[in-house]
């Protein structure tokens, strides 16, 4: 019998008795009984990976963190819809009272309601509040020179408000009038004389209708004046009004124009005026937002609660 023969019967016989120790006996698979069978499934066995193992439940500490996630968010997108349904409220109010006709203004008490008023101007004693953009509407109803950012950064071109106190003709004090916006180059061109006013300056009793304002209040980033400008102040400031018109917490009144100025100072008509920064629409874009990102981050805690199950 050859060497080869005697191998063959040799591996069959140690497959019929001791089938786990074929492996052992020679490193490849042999065809030899059910060696190759016994072989295979046991390799196949030690080698296909167990995922047998549960995934971690979310803790106390996750369900209370993406739970009042979603609870703060709902609540954000609740307030704002508050905000959308006060803001279209108080535009309503806004603009009937905008419409109303003018009331002498020793008969305003408060609100948006048009005054009118008669006296003199002082205009050695005006006051330029800027830079800013021109008022809502006074340049264009819409684009660069509306003077509306919707809320964001203004692209408009840059100006200042004129200031000028008016004493009234009644004799009940002085008012200062805010008398419109005249662009930054008409306020710097003329350079032989700095100080010369380069607008509409009327003389003699004139009749103004407006809706009076308030001043800006004080914040903690808000900025020093440039005290290089004797006739400038950068924002609506109480003190500095009183200092450079002379007036002692003069009541403010814009002026308005119902119709097309074609010179400056340019008034702002009714309706511009009593336009809000943040509209309606923006509150309701908000809760949108709000509301969304609550229903994402509920789907998102429900497949966390539920891992692992």
């Amino acid at each position: 019998m050859s060497r080869a023969v005697q191998m063959s019967v040799t591996r069959a016989v140690v497959a019929a008795v001791h089938p786990s120790r074929c492996r052992s006996i020679h490193s490849r698979p042999v065809s030899v009984g059910g060696c190759r069978r016994q072989w295979l499934s046991s390799s196949s066995s030690s080698t296909l990976p167990h995922n047998n193992k549960k995934e971690t439940p979310l803790s106390m500490a996750g369900k209370a963190f993406f739970g009042s996630l979603c609870v703060a968010t709902f609540g954000l997108g609740a307030w704002q819809m508050q905000r959308y349904v006060e803001k279209v409220a108080l535009v309503e109010t806004r603009e009937r009272e905008l419409t109303d006709d003018p009331v002498p203004f020793s008969e305003h008490h408060d609100g948006f309601r048009r005054v009118s008023v008669r006296g003199t101007f002082d205009h050695a004693k005006y006051v330029l509040v800027g830079p800013r953009g021109p008022p809502p509407g006074a340049m264009a109803s819409s684009g660069p020179n509306s003077g509306r950012s919707s809320g964001g950064m203004s692209s408009s071109p840059q100006g200042f408000f004129v200031m000028t106190p008016l004493e009234q003709s009644n004799g009940e004090g002085t008012l200062i009038i805010n008398r419109g916006w005249v662009p930054m180059n008409v306020v710097q061109g003329n350079k032989i004389a700095p100080d010369a006013r380069n607008w509409e300056e009327p003389t003699g009793e004139v009749e103004i209708v407006g809706v009076p304002t308030q001043v800006d209040e004080p914040r903690y980033f808000s900025p020093p004046h440039d005290e290089r400008h004797q006739r400038r102040l950068l924002w609506m400031d109480r003190i500095g009004l009183d200092a450079k018109t002379g007036t002692s917490g003069a009541p403010i009144v814009a002026q308005t124009s119902e119709q097309p100025e074609e010179h400056f100072p340019i008034s702002p008509n009714a309706s511009g005026l009593g336009e809000f920064k943040v509209g309606p629409a923006t509150h309701a874009g908000y809760a949108l937002t709000w509301f969304g990102l609550s229903g994402a981050g509920l789907v998102m805690t429900r497949k966390l609660l539920t891992r692992g199950r």
